[in-house]
């Protein structure tokens, strides 16, 4: 499926993509209005969106659907889902929740060797965070014109503007995720990537 629209949380859909590829069963926690979903509906996944939000998930149902694909209105905290996942995703919206019991959440969710792929905002802690935030803003800004920026607001998608630091992401990432991929991305998002170790059981 081609994506409607651009913004910064789309231009990583195909990210994502690839991070789950190989993944027969994806969650995307914090769908919003199932873009992410269909996009990734190529009939090679078994894709579930869950989102807080009962006018998203409206929106999410009415889209175009497939048998591989369902949405529920349920907040990620209460989630409790009867099978694990081979990745676990979220795009933009980890930061609207407490990051570490949402991280611990997302493993215990995960099958042996599954994928967790987040794309996510945080506020710059260090010098280098400052300064690759500063050499962003312009080719962004450019970018964001060229393809007619539509942002979440737009899209009527709830957003938040409490976002971690990158120091936070960092410890939470070495507390929590041994040997995960952190790297930031042009348009003020980081992504972070980690496999479960297959001699990790899945907890439940």
């Amino acid at each position: 499926m081609q994506i409607p629209y651009w913004n910064h949380n789309t231009a990583y859909y195909p990210v994502i993509r690839e991070c789950v590829r190989a993944c027969r069963t994806v969650l995307d926690v914090g769908c919003g209005d199932g873009t992410l979903v269909r996009f990734l509906d190529d009939g090679t996944h078994e894709l579930t969106g869950i989102d807080c939000d009962a006018p998203c998930i409206a929106v999410a149902d009415k889209g175009p659907h497939s048998g591989h694909i369902r949405y529920l209105c349920t907040g990620f905290e209460s989630f409790a889902p009867t099978e694990p996942y081979d990745a676990v995703v979220f795009a933009a919206s980890i930061h609207h929740m407490k990051l570490e019991p949402a991280l611990e959440k997302a493993k215990a969710l995960l099958n042996p060797g599954g994928c967790l792929c987040i794309v996510g905002i945080a506020d710059p802690s260090t010098m280098t965070d400052k300064l690759i935030e500063i050499l962003r803003v312009i080719p962004s800004a450019v970018i964001s014109k060229i393809r007619h920026i539509r942002t979440c607001e737009d899209c009527s998608i709830p957003v938040s503007y409490h976002f971690n630091s990158m120091n936070e992401i960092r410890a939470a990432k070495n507390h929590l995720l041994p040997g995960a991929h952190l790297r930031l991305g042009l348009h003020y998002r980081y992504i972070l990537t980690w496999q479960k170790p297959e001699n990790e059981q899945t907890e439940g």
